[in-house]
């Protein structure tokens, strides 16, 4: 129906045969805030999967260590959420937050970032789980959008220059610190996807930020020293 604002905005799958798509009732927002949808896929059908109750807006990001650890973000309210295998429940929540949360990625069970900036305003920031609380990450981090790891000691990011609008930059992981990468990355373009194969086959997805007919996309690739 015209009045059906629905919509499917992430998708992870642990497994051939398990796989999970989220969104919201309402990813128009108005008259009234949505609520984040989450279905799941064994194999042979999809299935409605509960959420935890009174969360709002939609989950934006996923990421799964196994079919037994799932973790996912909503854009709105600050929530962390987690699967066990059974249930989803919220493992963190940022208090009083308005702000946005745009990505998660699960490395192994000891070591998950979240990651929240925007370019219509600031965002929730970084937070780093260790396996068994959150904490919000300082320094360069502030300003990633999403990541894509190899290991616990490579994880490659979109960021956001102080400046700039979200995804005007790359950033690298090496186990201690965020550090901007700057060796033949393109300038003045906006970064919407990024894929970490390997320590030697990074692939990201650019475009010169102009709208409608006037976008242009480009594929960059990084082989370990290019």
């Amino acid at each position: 129906p015209a009045t059906n604002y629905s919509a499917y905005t992430a998708v992870d799958a642990p497994g051939a045969e398990n796989a999970w798509a989220f969104g919201t009732t309402n990813g128009a927002g108005e008259p009234a805030p949505g609520t984040p949808a989450a279905e799941h896929w064994n194999g042979t059908a999809w299935a409605s999967s509960s959420l935890p109750s009174g969360l709002t807006s939609e989950i934006v990001a996923a990421s799964s260590v196994s079919a037994r650890n799932v973790w996912a973000v909503t854009q709105v309210g600050g929530d962390i959420l987690h699967w066990n295998g059974s249930a989803w429940s919220v493992s963190d929540q940022v208090p009083g937050s308005d702000l946005l949360f745009t990505g998660i990625t699960a490395v192994n069970s000891s070591d998950v970032w979240a990651f929240g900036s925007s370019s219509v305003g600031p965002g929730i920031g970084t937070w780093h789980y260790n396996g068994h609380t959150w904490t919000q990450v300082n320094g360069s981090a502030i300003g990633l959008v999403s990541a894509s790891a190899v290991s616990p000691r490579n994880i490659w990011a979109i960021g956001s220059s102080a400046e700039g609008p979200a995804g005007d930059m790359l950033e690298h992981y090496n186990g201690t610190t965020w550090k901007p990468v700057t060796a033949g990355v393109p300038s003045g373009v906006q970064f919407t996807g990024i894929v970490a194969l390997s320590s030697t086959d990074v692939w990201a997805i650019a475009n010169n930020g102009i709208g409608g007919s006037g976008a242009q996309s480009q594929l960059v690739h990084f082989n370990g020293s290019e």
